[in-house]
């Protein structure tokens, strides 16, 4: 007779097993979506059978899995926001201001839409950001430490995360679709995010050079997609 453990340890051997098979299943169609829609970005979401074909296998199998494409761009998007708010924790320390924290910030989020186009327009597909619960717990705690040091003058703090995360989603939605959008651009972004929060004028072009700085001289050791986004543009 097999013993009791050793048909336990059967049992959940089979359980890990087909979890496992079960996850490796639901990531290769999270792929398939990601890259389908980035091959039409310009477009509108790829059908079922645009997924099922990337990742070759049937249609039941796609819908054993998820109820439809939009789920699985909703799952991505609040994946890949997750991520990049992680990357954003590594690059802040204790002793930034929230004024650089916010800063940061933005240009993380510009810089990884110049690096990748497809992940800028997946992402603001995704319509996730302005519901992203950790982007609006830093932003809303960061924009109150700010107001309460001194550093930004506004009345209503939702409106100065509506202001912060609205100015992001446009810049992203731009970048996904602009050729060539240029450092110009990027630099005059920051700034008038910066001074649409109240920030004192000779405070603005400091603070934004020196975080750039910052951020593109460790992003190299930190993030595996990074990439110079002035170089990969090739824009001055």
């Amino acid at each position: 007779m097999v013993s009791k453990a050793k048909s336990g340890q059967a049992e959940d051997f089979r359980v890990r097993v087909a979890r496992e098979r079960r996850d490796r299943m639901r990531h290769r169609l999270r792929k398939a979506v990601v890259a389908t829609c980035a091959a039409q970005m310009r477009e509108d979401l790829p059908t079922v059978e645009d997924v099922i074909l990337e990742a070759k296998v049937s249609r039941a199998t796609f819908y054993k899995y998820f109820n439809s494409v939009e789920e699985v761009v909703g799952i991505v998007g609040h994946i890949l926001l997750e991520d990049i708010m992680k990357d954003l924790k590594q690059l802040c320390t204790d002793n930034d201001s929230p004024i650089a924290r916010l800063t940061m910030m933005i240009q993380l989020f510009t810089f990884r839409s110049l690096i990748d186009k497809p992940w800028a327009a997946f992402v603001f597909r995704t319509a996730h950001m302005a519901r992203e619960t950790l982007l609006q717990e830093f932003v809303n705690d960061q924009l109150k430490a700010a107001r309460q040091a001194g550093l930004m003058k506004f009345h209503n703090v939702q409106s100065a995360v509506s202001l912060l995360i609205g100015s992001i989603m446009e810049a992203i939605w731009f970048i996904s679709r602009a050729d060539d959008p240029s450092r110009d651009y990027c630099e005059e972004l920051f700034a008038l995010i910066l001074r649409g929060l109240g920030i004192k004028e000779d405070m603005i072009a400091n603070i934004v050079q020196d975080r750039a700085i910052y951020v593109r001289g460790l992003a190299p050791d930190k993030f595996t997609w990074w990439r110079d986004p002035w170089a990969t543009n090739r824009v001055e």
